[in-house]
Protein backbone atom coordinates (compact mmCIF):
# COMPACT_ATOMS: atom_id res chain seq x y z
CA UNK A 1 0.00 0.00 0.00
CA UNK A 2 1.59 3.13 -1.25
CA UNK A 3 1.94 5.93 1.58
CA UNK A 4 -0.67 8.96 0.58
CA UNK A 5 0.59 12.36 0.97
CA UNK A 6 -1.25 14.47 4.32
CA UNK A 7 -2.16 11.29 6.19
CA UNK A 8 -0.14 12.15 8.63
CA UNK A 9 -1.70 15.62 9.10
CA UNK A 10 -5.06 13.63 9.12
CA UNK A 11 -4.27 11.71 12.40
CA UNK A 12 -2.78 14.49 14.18
CA UNK A 13 -5.73 16.56 13.85
CA UNK A 14 -7.49 13.55 14.86
CA UNK A 15 -5.36 13.56 17.76
CA UNK A 16 -6.50 17.14 18.78
CA UNK A 17 -9.81 18.37 17.34
CA UNK A 18 -13.34 16.61 17.51
CA UNK A 19 -14.40 14.91 14.93
CA UNK A 20 -16.86 16.48 13.09
CA UNK A 21 -14.07 19.58 12.74
CA UNK A 22 -11.77 16.52 11.45
CA UNK A 23 -14.56 15.26 8.69
CA UNK A 24 -15.49 18.97 7.82
CA UNK A 25 -12.09 20.82 7.38
CA UNK A 26 -9.35 18.34 7.15
CA UNK A 27 -10.11 15.39 5.54
CA UNK A 28 -11.91 17.40 2.29
CA UNK A 29 -9.05 19.39 1.94
CA UNK A 30 -6.37 16.32 2.20
CA UNK A 31 -8.15 14.72 -0.37
CA UNK A 32 -8.19 17.60 -2.88
CA UNK A 33 -4.38 17.50 -1.77
CA UNK A 34 -3.70 13.50 -2.71
CA UNK A 35 -5.89 14.22 -5.61
CA UNK A 36 -3.29 16.74 -7.15
CA UNK A 37 -0.33 15.32 -5.89
CA UNK A 38 -1.76 12.09 -8.15
CA UNK A 39 -2.39 14.54 -11.34
CA UNK A 40 1.17 15.91 -10.91
CA UNK A 41 2.72 12.11 -11.82
CA UNK A 42 6.62 12.23 -11.82
CA UNK A 43 6.47 16.42 -12.07
CA UNK A 44 7.69 16.75 -8.82
CA UNK A 45 7.92 20.58 -8.94
CA UNK A 46 4.25 20.17 -9.40
CA UNK A 47 3.73 17.42 -6.53
CA UNK A 48 5.41 20.07 -4.21
CA UNK A 49 3.18 23.11 -4.74
CA UNK A 50 -0.02 20.97 -4.37
CA UNK A 51 1.61 19.91 -0.98
CA UNK A 52 2.29 23.40 -0.17
CA UNK A 53 -1.22 24.60 -1.34
CA UNK A 54 -2.95 21.90 0.72
CA UNK A 55 -1.11 22.48 3.90
CA UNK A 56 -1.68 25.83 3.95
CA UNK A 57 -5.63 25.35 3.25
CA UNK A 58 -6.08 23.20 6.10
CA UNK A 59 -3.54 25.67 8.29
CA UNK A 60 -5.78 28.68 6.82
CA UNK A 61 -9.21 26.69 7.12
CA UNK A 62 -7.93 26.00 10.70
CA UNK A 63 -7.49 29.68 11.61
CA UNK A 64 -10.45 30.82 10.07
CA UNK A 65 -12.46 27.99 12.08
CA UNK A 66 -11.13 28.88 15.14
CA UNK A 67 -13.63 32.22 15.66
CA UNK A 68 -16.62 30.05 15.06
CA UNK A 69 -15.79 29.16 19.09
CA UNK A 70 -16.03 25.18 18.98
CA UNK A 71 -14.32 23.82 21.94
CA UNK A 72 -11.15 22.35 20.38
CA UNK A 73 -10.28 25.08 17.69
CA UNK A 74 -11.23 27.54 20.99
CA UNK A 75 -8.72 25.45 22.90
CA UNK A 76 -5.97 25.79 20.57
CA UNK A 77 -6.25 29.63 19.24
CA UNK A 78 -6.24 30.51 22.50
CA UNK A 79 -3.24 28.77 23.35
CA UNK A 80 -1.46 30.23 20.14
CA UNK A 81 -2.74 33.92 20.67
CA UNK A 82 -1.62 33.52 24.60
CA UNK A 83 1.90 32.11 22.98
CA UNK A 84 2.18 35.10 20.81
CA UNK A 85 1.06 37.85 23.21
CA UNK A 86 4.04 36.32 25.81
CA UNK A 87 6.34 36.49 22.24
CA UNK A 88 5.53 39.82 21.91
CA UNK A 89 6.41 40.90 25.44
CA UNK A 90 10.04 39.55 25.11
CA UNK A 91 10.67 41.86 22.23
CA UNK A 92 8.86 44.60 23.91
CA UNK A 93 11.35 43.74 26.82
CA UNK A 94 14.73 43.72 24.56
CA UNK A 95 14.21 46.43 22.64
CA UNK A 96 12.22 49.15 24.73
CA UNK A 97 12.71 48.32 28.00
CA UNK A 98 15.26 46.16 29.67
CA UNK A 99 17.01 46.89 31.61
CA UNK A 100 18.91 43.77 32.71
CA UNK A 101 18.86 40.02 31.37
CA UNK A 102 16.83 38.70 34.16
CA UNK A 103 13.63 41.58 33.35
CA UNK A 104 13.42 38.71 30.51
CA UNK A 105 12.15 35.94 32.85
CA UNK A 106 9.27 38.84 33.56
CA UNK A 107 6.96 37.01 30.79
CA UNK A 108 6.98 33.68 31.63
CA UNK A 109 5.67 34.90 35.19
CA UNK A 110 3.17 37.04 34.09
CA UNK A 111 1.93 34.30 31.45
CA UNK A 112 2.50 31.63 34.17
CA UNK A 113 -0.40 33.47 36.14
CA UNK A 114 -2.54 34.80 32.92
CA UNK A 115 -2.36 31.83 31.37
CA UNK A 116 -4.13 29.46 33.84
CA UNK A 117 -6.55 32.08 34.59
CA UNK A 118 -7.85 32.28 31.25
CA UNK A 119 -8.39 29.34 30.47
CA UNK A 120 -10.41 28.24 33.50
CA UNK A 121 -12.44 31.51 32.95
CA UNK A 122 -12.95 30.19 28.98
CA UNK A 123 -14.03 26.43 30.90
CA UNK A 124 -11.22 25.32 28.55
CA UNK A 125 -8.78 23.09 31.01
CA UNK A 126 -11.04 21.91 34.28
CA UNK A 127 -8.36 19.18 34.82
CA UNK A 128 -4.77 18.65 35.28
CA UNK A 129 -4.09 17.04 32.32
CA UNK A 130 -5.35 19.51 29.92
CA UNK A 131 -4.23 22.31 32.12
CA UNK A 132 -0.73 21.14 32.05
CA UNK A 133 -0.93 20.49 28.42
CA UNK A 134 -2.30 24.10 27.28
CA UNK A 135 0.14 25.95 29.67
CA UNK A 136 2.93 24.06 28.20
CA UNK A 137 1.84 24.72 24.83
CA UNK A 138 1.59 28.47 25.56
CA UNK A 139 5.17 27.94 27.31
CA UNK A 140 7.05 26.03 24.26
CA UNK A 141 5.94 29.17 22.15
CA UNK A 142 7.34 31.55 24.33
CA UNK A 143 10.40 29.96 25.09
CA UNK A 144 10.65 29.53 21.11
CA UNK A 145 10.33 33.02 20.44
CA UNK A 146 12.97 33.33 23.70
CA UNK A 147 15.55 31.17 21.72
CA UNK A 148 14.92 32.95 18.22
CA UNK A 149 15.76 35.79 19.51
CA UNK A 150 19.24 35.24 21.56
CA UNK A 151 19.96 32.82 18.22
CA UNK A 152 19.41 36.17 16.16
CA UNK A 153 21.14 38.48 18.74
CA UNK A 154 24.14 36.28 18.98
CA UNK A 155 24.58 35.95 15.45
CA UNK A 156 24.56 39.88 15.02
CA UNK A 157 26.74 40.51 17.80
CA UNK A 158 29.48 37.60 17.39
CA UNK A 159 32.18 37.95 15.25
CA UNK A 160 32.13 34.32 14.65
CA UNK A 161 28.42 33.34 14.48
CA UNK A 162 27.69 29.60 16.18
CA UNK A 163 25.31 27.45 14.30
CA UNK A 164 21.46 26.53 15.69
CA UNK A 165 22.83 23.43 16.90
CA UNK A 166 25.09 24.88 19.46
CA UNK A 167 22.21 25.93 21.37
CA UNK A 168 20.35 22.75 21.52
CA UNK A 169 21.37 21.80 24.89
CA UNK A 170 19.94 25.34 26.37
CA UNK A 171 17.07 25.07 24.33
CA UNK A 172 16.12 21.03 25.99
CA UNK A 173 16.96 22.55 29.47
CA UNK A 174 14.93 25.60 28.81
CA UNK A 175 11.68 23.04 27.76
CA UNK A 176 12.48 21.14 30.56
CA UNK A 177 12.19 24.14 32.56
CA UNK A 178 8.74 24.79 30.98
CA UNK A 179 7.52 21.11 31.36
CA UNK A 180 8.01 21.54 35.03
CA UNK A 181 6.69 25.37 35.63
CA UNK A 182 3.40 24.61 33.71
CA UNK A 183 2.89 21.40 35.84
CA UNK A 184 3.21 23.84 38.63
CA UNK A 185 0.74 26.46 37.08
CA UNK A 186 -1.33 23.68 36.62
CA UNK A 187 -1.41 21.98 39.99
CA UNK A 188 -2.19 25.57 41.70
CA UNK A 189 -5.42 26.40 38.90
CA UNK A 190 -6.72 23.49 39.11
CA UNK A 191 -8.18 21.60 42.41
CA UNK A 192 -7.45 18.00 42.81
CA UNK A 193 -10.12 15.74 42.79
CA UNK A 194 -11.41 14.00 45.99
CA UNK A 195 -9.74 10.94 44.88
CA UNK A 196 -6.79 12.53 43.36
CA UNK A 197 -3.05 11.35 44.00
CA UNK A 198 -1.01 12.29 46.55
CA UNK A 199 1.81 13.59 44.17
CA UNK A 200 -0.92 15.71 42.45
CA UNK A 201 -1.62 17.58 46.15
CA UNK A 202 1.98 17.56 46.68
CA UNK A 203 2.52 19.37 43.60
CA UNK A 204 0.01 21.59 43.79
CA UNK A 205 1.30 22.79 47.78
CA UNK A 206 5.01 22.80 46.22
CA UNK A 207 3.62 25.45 43.59
CA UNK A 208 1.70 27.42 47.03
CA UNK A 209 4.99 27.84 48.33
CA UNK A 210 6.75 28.65 45.10
CA UNK A 211 3.67 31.59 44.98
CA UNK A 212 4.57 32.84 48.82
CA UNK A 213 7.98 32.21 47.74
CA UNK A 214 8.04 34.71 44.78
CA UNK A 215 5.88 36.93 46.19
CA UNK A 216 8.13 37.58 49.55
CA UNK A 217 11.57 37.95 47.04
CA UNK A 218 9.64 40.65 44.62
CA UNK A 219 8.18 42.78 47.59
CA UNK A 220 12.40 42.75 49.44
CA UNK A 221 13.95 43.86 45.76
CA UNK A 222 10.86 46.72 44.97
CA UNK A 223 11.78 48.08 48.70
CA UNK A 224 15.28 47.71 47.93
CA UNK A 225 15.26 49.53 44.65
CA UNK A 226 15.27 47.59 42.42
CA UNK A 227 12.75 48.13 38.95
CA UNK A 228 9.52 45.96 38.18
CA UNK A 229 10.65 44.47 35.51
CA UNK A 230 14.02 42.87 37.02
CA UNK A 231 12.20 42.32 40.50
CA UNK A 232 9.61 40.17 38.96
CA UNK A 233 12.57 38.37 36.99
CA UNK A 234 14.67 37.32 40.06
CA UNK A 235 11.48 36.35 41.77
CA UNK A 236 9.84 34.10 38.90
CA UNK A 237 13.74 32.80 38.60
CA UNK A 238 14.46 31.82 42.04
CA UNK A 239 10.96 30.70 43.12
CA UNK A 240 11.32 28.28 40.18
CA UNK A 241 14.22 27.20 41.55
CA UNK A 242 12.59 26.90 44.70
CA UNK A 243 10.03 24.88 43.81
CA UNK A 244 12.84 22.51 42.07
CA UNK A 245 14.67 22.30 45.76
CA UNK A 246 11.33 21.67 47.01
CA UNK A 247 10.70 18.37 45.01
CA UNK A 248 13.80 17.17 46.03
CA UNK A 249 14.93 18.37 49.41
CA UNK A 250 11.88 19.74 51.24
CA UNK A 251 8.57 17.26 50.22
CA UNK A 252 11.26 14.24 50.90
CA UNK A 253 12.62 16.00 54.49
CA UNK A 254 9.00 17.50 55.63
CA UNK A 255 6.89 14.40 54.63
CA UNK A 256 9.44 12.30 56.62
CA UNK A 257 9.16 14.47 59.41
CA UNK A 258 5.55 14.55 59.17
CA UNK A 259 5.75 10.95 60.92
CA UNK A 260 7.44 12.64 64.31
CA UNK A 261 5.99 16.10 64.15
CA UNK A 262 2.40 15.79 63.21
CA UNK A 263 1.70 19.49 64.46
CA UNK A 264 0.81 21.95 62.06
CA UNK A 265 2.90 24.86 63.48
CA UNK A 266 5.65 22.58 64.26
CA UNK A 267 6.11 21.19 60.31
CA UNK A 268 5.98 24.93 59.28
CA UNK A 269 8.33 25.56 61.84
CA UNK A 270 10.89 22.49 60.27
CA UNK A 271 9.95 23.86 56.85
CA UNK A 272 11.40 27.41 57.72
CA UNK A 273 14.23 26.01 59.02
CA UNK A 274 15.52 24.29 56.02
CA UNK A 275 16.31 27.77 54.14
CA UNK A 276 20.02 27.23 54.44
CA UNK A 277 19.79 24.48 51.93
CA UNK A 278 18.77 25.99 49.01
CA UNK A 279 20.86 29.54 50.04
CA UNK A 280 24.05 27.42 50.21
CA UNK A 281 23.29 25.23 47.26
CA UNK A 282 22.35 28.35 44.86
CA UNK A 283 25.80 30.00 45.98
CA UNK A 284 27.56 26.77 45.00
CA UNK A 285 25.79 26.37 41.79
CA UNK A 286 27.27 29.77 40.76
CA UNK A 287 30.48 28.81 41.78
CA UNK A 288 30.98 31.58 44.06
CA UNK A 289 30.56 29.94 47.35
CA UNK A 290 33.02 31.03 49.32
CA UNK A 291 32.63 34.61 48.78
CA UNK A 292 29.17 34.62 49.30
CA UNK A 293 30.25 33.07 52.87
CA UNK A 294 33.03 35.58 53.49
CA UNK A 295 29.85 38.35 52.41
CA UNK A 296 27.58 37.23 54.95
CA UNK A 297 30.05 36.66 57.18
CA UNK A 298 31.07 40.75 57.06
CA UNK A 299 26.96 41.75 56.69
CA UNK A 300 24.40 38.91 58.51
CA UNK A 301 22.01 41.39 57.18
CA UNK A 302 22.14 40.49 53.75
CA UNK A 303 22.31 36.50 54.41
CA UNK A 304 18.79 37.14 56.33
CA UNK A 305 17.56 39.26 53.48
CA UNK A 306 18.63 36.28 50.70
CA UNK A 307 16.78 33.50 53.46
CA UNK A 308 13.94 34.94 54.01
CA UNK A 309 11.58 34.56 51.02
CA UNK A 310 13.33 30.82 51.55
CA UNK A 311 12.20 31.18 55.09
CA UNK A 312 8.71 31.91 54.24
CA UNK A 313 8.54 29.35 51.20
CA UNK A 314 9.39 26.52 53.55
CA UNK A 315 6.85 27.38 56.28
CA UNK A 316 4.00 27.51 53.78
CA UNK A 317 5.13 24.28 52.29
CA UNK A 318 5.35 22.35 55.97
CA UNK A 319 2.18 24.03 56.92
CA UNK A 320 0.32 22.58 53.78
CA UNK A 321 2.10 19.38 53.95
CA UNK A 322 0.88 18.88 57.82
CA UNK A 323 -3.02 20.07 56.57
CA UNK A 324 -2.75 17.57 53.63
CA UNK A 325 -1.84 14.56 56.28
CA UNK A 326 -4.28 16.22 58.87
CA UNK A 327 -7.24 15.54 56.24
CA UNK A 328 -5.65 12.11 54.88
CA UNK A 329 -6.52 10.67 58.19
CA UNK A 330 -10.03 12.34 58.97
CA UNK A 331 -12.12 9.32 59.32
CA UNK A 332 -15.15 9.19 56.72
CA UNK A 333 -18.96 11.06 58.33
CA UNK A 334 -21.36 8.27 58.95
CA UNK A 335 -23.62 8.10 56.17
CA UNK A 336 -27.56 9.23 57.24
CA UNK A 337 -30.35 6.90 55.80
Amino acid sequence: MTHLSGNWLVKLSAKFLDAAAVRSLVEPTIADLQHEVAQAGRDVSRARSAKLRGYSAVARLLFTNSFLWRTPMRRMFTVVILGWVGAALFYLLMFRYASGRFSLMTPFLLMAMATPIVLRQMNLATTFRAAFVNCLGVGVLMGTALYSLVIWKASATWSRPQPWYAFVVTYAFLMACIAVGSALAAAASVRPPVNANGFQRTLRHVATGCIAYALCDAALRLSSGFDVASALGWAFLLGFYFACVSLVVYVPVLLGARRLVPQTVMLAFVGALLCPVPVLAFAALQGRFQSSWTHWLQTPSSLAWSALPYLVGGAVLGWLLAAQSRQAVQPPLPSTL
